[in-house]
């Protein structure tokens, strides 16, 4: 897992936490990558978004932490989520 990175302000994940779904969009670059990871680093989901903001359905995850890696054409952050149902 690439450094986690609270505080980055080029990437938005909202709201958190979230029930159903969660909007992430990154900021001054492409969106490529959406990977969605369990607490112990399991890949859940992998989606290449074709648009700068993109839904993310959580109904088919279980409640908990997770981490979402978003990468755009020059990085990737990490950030983390918790999903309520």
């Amino acid at each position: 897992i690439d450094a986690v990175e609270p505080n980055s302000d080029q990437v938005s994940i909202y709201p958190n936490p979230a029930s159903d779904f969660v909007t992430i969009a990154i900021h001054g670059q492409e969106l490529k990558q959406i990977v969605l990871m369990q607490a112990d680093g399991k890949l859940l989901k992998t989606v290449q978004p074709q648009q700068a903001t993109y839904e993310l359905d959580l109904n088919d995850v279980n409640a908990g932490m997770y981490f979402i890696r978003v990468s755009g054409n020059r990085e990737s952050i990490v950030k983390k989520i918790v999903v309520t149902h």
